[in-house]
């Protein structure tokens, strides 16, 4: 029997794999069965599915196209080893001859860890590889899993995703879209976060056997800390969807997550109170890239057909509930001061559409660099009650657990 995946590489760092099991879809969108944060992907991007005993892939009329070398394609048959490239992503077909009917959770592991080995730097001399009795171990002593049978096991295996991060690589950032909750099966990583000022506190260094993550899950917020490798690590994601349907089929692994999210919570809570370090924002920013379209309002109370004929453009970078930061492109009035008011229309693109508001200017910002635009930071002052509805669905999802 064979067995497929998709592994998917930037450059020669952190790799993922994902089993193909059915109609694989890839984009920035969560609706996707991989979703790609990558700048240049269209949110439904591409696909790839089995027809005629092959794997192929199809662009799905994405904005820049699915490329072979440098030579852009509509759709092509894979064989194993074949890629292609989305943005600075290469995606690489994998193909494995297995044996036996089942397959459960630590077998994929060194299936797939065998499958990326020469994307792992040699380790230090006295660092031990993982075996498979370590995963096993590690597996099992997972809070969540602990009382899980062997098929809900079998089942997880089947639609999880394995990771391999370098010493010092980013996994998550805080506010970073996201509800997928992680395990990790060797190696260590460091938890942190930053206030406003950049201001640095360490939370804590987990280990094998333990997991992050489940404060997104849980609450529908976007990161709230960072999370970095601090050695070569092998991580397991688990989806928001496997999650969701993985609480619902067993209440006590909600139970289990719900309780270390209330002691993290109170934890991180103690700790930046010892150090001084200030609570971020209730509402957080995440940090995303959508095109937006403005023109200035003359005045207080202005209507439309009052407000100004010239459309600017730019580039977000990072959106909330309540305001956005917009890095300007093009000519730049001298009217965009403190205080301006502004008519701007975001392209959220599907399923969100197009999103309406009027801002304010709360603080501007010259241009960076070369190349760069000055920033505009934007609260929103007004917005249809359809077009907030739509903002909280493209930057939380639809539904919250609690």
């Amino acid at each position: 029997m064979k067995k497929y995946y998709l592994a998917l590489e930037r450059g020669s760092l952190q790799t993922s794999i994902h089993p193909l099991l059915g109609l694989t879809t890839i984009g920035r969108g969560p609706d996707n069965t991989i979703i790609i944060q990558e700048p240049t992907a269209s949110r439904s991007h591409a696909r790839v599915s089995f027809q005629d005993d092959a794997w192929c892939v199809e662009d799905m009329g994405s904005t820049n196209g699915v490329l072979v070398g440098k030579k852009r394609i509509k759709q092509m048959r894979l064989k194993g080893g074949d890629t292609f490239q989305i943005g600075d992503i290469t995606f690489r077909l994998l193909e494995r001859e297995l044996t036996g009917e089942g397959q459960n959770l630590s077998e994929t592991v060194q299936i797939l860890s065998a499958s990326v080995e020469t994307a792992m730097p040699k380790p230090r001399a006295g660092t031990p590889k993982p075996s498979p009795e370590r995963l096993q171990e590690a597996i099992a002593a997972i809070p969540f899993f602990s009382s899980l049978g062997e098929k809900d096991l079998d089942k997880l295996a089947s639609t999880s995703t394995l990771h391999i991060f370098q010493p010092g690589e980013a996994i998550i950032r805080q506010g970073d879209a996201g509800r997928s909750v992680f395990l990790i099966l060797h190696g260590r990583v460091r938890v942190f976060t930053r206030d406003y000022k950049g201001q640095e506190l360490e939370l804590a260094v987990l280990g094998v056997s333990q997991f992050f993550g489940e404060m997104s899950f849980l609450t529908g917020q976007p990161r709230s800390g960072y999370v970095a490798a601090v050695e070569n690590s092998v991580l397991i994601e688990l989806s928001y969807t496997t999650m969701y349907r993985l609480v619902q089929e067993h209440p006590q692994v909600k139970q289990t997550l719900v309780k270390y999210y209330r002691e993290r919570t109170e934890g991180t809570k103690q700790k930046r109170e010892e150090a001084g370090v200030p609570e971020r924002r209730h509402t957080q920013r995440v940090a995303v890239e959508i095109p937006v379209a403005f023109t200035l309002l003359p005045a207080e109370g202005a209507t439309e057909a009052q407000s100004t004929k010239t459309t600017y453009r730019g580039i977000s970078r990072n959106l909330s509930t309540t305001g956005i930061v917009v890095e300007c492109r093009g000519v730049v009035p001298r009217a965009l001061t403190l205080g301006a008011r502004l008519r701007l229309l975001m392209q959220l693109g599907a399923p969100g559409g197009k999103v309406r508001a009027v801002g304010v200017i709360r603080r501007f910002q010259a241009a960076a660099g070369e190349g760069k635009g000055p920033l505009l930071a934007i609260e929103f002052v007004a917005m249809p009650q359809a077009d907030t509805k739509a903002l909280k669905a493209f930057l939380h999802g639809e539904d919250h657990l609690q």
